[in-house]
């Protein structure tokens, strides 16, 4: 699977719509009532909707969000051998939560980092790792301080952002797979985010492009 983010309305019309939701300072994600892994609150633009009003409609259904201040974040493209489909990112600032209505979620929790234990794998740490997303949910002085370590889970590298003296990881997650396309980009040991075949700040010298 493949996914990747370009600016607000390049990627028009849009299918599907995510919302990175921000609660008490940390990150809100929904659990299926049929699974036991996190993703965002989201899902399909219905006919006759906007992106906006999707994007609403589906952050109260899936969180229980009474109070928030909803803004456009960017588009992405998700797919694999079977097709593709592009969506438009939200960021939301949740002042208030009510009950979750009957619906698919089961519940919602707050986290500091990605959890190992997300829906889309694919996807989601790719939106997680935008700079424009860093800035939503963290202070700036923070991410000039903190640095990545690469954990291996189920099959993927998931780089993790620590802060000095703090053991929690607090920042971005971003994904790379074992198995990369060629041209993609490679990383070794500590480094910082990898963005479109670029480094940012430290990760200079500590990655390399896979042969091809």
């Amino acid at each position: 699977m493949y996914s990747y983010v370009a600016p607000i309305g390049e990627l028009a019309p849009y299918r599907y719509v995510v919302i990175l939701s921000r609660y008490q300072g940390k990150l809100l994600l929904s659990r299926h009532q049929e699974r036991d892994t996190w993703e965002t609150q989201g899902g399909h633009v219905e006919a006759g909707e906007t992106v906006t009003q999707a994007a609403r409609r589906e952050l109260w259904e899936e969180s229980g969000a009474l109070r928030y201040t909803l803004s456009e974040a960017f588009d992405y493209k998700a797919g694999d051998e079977h097709g593709s489909a592009t969506g438009r990112v939200f960021f939301a600032e949740i002042e208030t939560l009510g009950p979750i209505p009957e619906s698919e979620m089961a519940e919602t929790a707050l986290f500091d980092d990605l959890p190992v234990a997300i829906t889309y794998p694919g996807i989601l740490p790719e939106l997680w790792a935008q700079p424009s997303t860093q800035e939503f949910f963290w202070k700036k002085s923070e991410l000039k301080s903190a640095f990545l370590l690469p954990v291996l889970a189920g099959g993927f590298f998931i780089f993790r952002r620590f802060l000095p003296g703090n053991s929690a990881n607090v920042l971005e997650n971003h994904l790379f797979h074992q198995n990369q396309q060629k041209g993609r980009r490679m990383c070794r040991g500590i480094s910082d985010v990898l963005m479109h075949g670029q480094t940012i700040e430290s990760g200079k010298g500590l990655c390399y492009d896979k042969g091809g």
